[in-house]
């Protein structure tokens, strides 16, 4: 096995997984395959409203079904709860992080539809006068604070060996701290990248915007930066991407319809 390419899929079991799923995650496999690599499988089951044990075993089911393969044990977020809090802990400690009780209603966006830095500017007193009112605030990466604690440090990732660096003004002081279920995506994956030794993060273009935030992340909490690569989405009859939300066909609708794995495979581009 080669060990300086590891890559992962990462679903969240709130649902069955469709051909978008199946895309990524073959994907992945098919990238560690060639490089003599390991893809890890992850589960991402952070938002527990959400998550549900059943989807996590038909995840299980469908993936094996696709062919696919991955080491014990399983990383599950729900598990690492303590890790994301240490990690927020460090970064609030160095003056990082700042409430935010702004909700999607009263949320205003610069013209360029960034964050407009609504609750940066609140006092002590009106923050402990919100908390104490009941109102419960998400924390916020103060993205300016960030740079400035990275210093002369040059930021950016590659992609198909194309570096992109990292500018202050193009970043959202994103939140990393949710006001429902705790660690945000953002701050959880790039913990979980670092435990489990990622080197190759394999995802959707959908999730692109978010890898200069979590580079800023990993400076910060001096982990490694992984190799990146999005990959272009699965559409459907709408043209729009594949979505559970949306109902699109499981793997597990296709699999009752009579169609194969190889047909899935072979549809998809991928001919192991």
């Amino acid at each position: 096995m080669n060990t300086s390419f590891v890559t992962r899929f990462a679903p969240s079991p709130n649902g069955y997984l469709h051909l978008g799923h199946a895309f990524s995650a073959l994907t992945a496999y098919a990238a560690a395959k060639d490089a003599g690599g390991l893809m890890l499988l992850r589960i991402d089951d952070i938002d527990t409203s959400r998550a549900r044990s059943q989807y996590t075993g038909a995840i299980y089911e469908d993936l094996r079904w696709l062919g696919l393969h991955w080491p014990s044990p399983i990383r599950a977020q729900s598990n690492h709860l303590a890790d994301y809090d240490a990690a927020a802990h460090e970064l609030r400690e160095r003056g990082l992080l700042y409430p935010c009780f702004c909700t999607r209603k009263t949320l205003r966006l610069t013209a360029r539809g960034h964050y407009a830095g609504t609750c940066k500017a609140l006092s002590k007193s009106d923050i402990e006068r919100r908390i104490a009112a009941g109102e419960k605030p998400a924390m916020r990466l103060n993205v300016q604070k960030a740079f400035a604690q990275v210093g002369q440090q040059a930021l950016g990732y590659k992609e198909a060996g194309i570096y992109h660096p990292l500018r202050s003004e193009d970043l959202d002081d994103a939140v990393l701290l949710r006001k429902d279920i705790g660690s945000s995506y953002l701050l959880s994956s790039v913990i979980d990248d670092a435990a489990q030794h990622i080197t190759h993060v394999i995802r959707g273009a959908d999730i692109q915007h978010m890898t200069s935030l979590q580079v800023l992340l990993q400076a910060l909490l001096n982990v490694p930066t992984p190799n990146y690569q999005h990959h272009r989405l699965i559409s459907g009859d709408d043209q729009e991407k594949l979505s559970k939300s949306k109902g699109a066909p499981s793997l597990r609708d296709a699999r009752a319809a009579g169609t194969s794995p190889k047909n899935i495979r072979t549809a998809l581009g991928f001919q192991f």
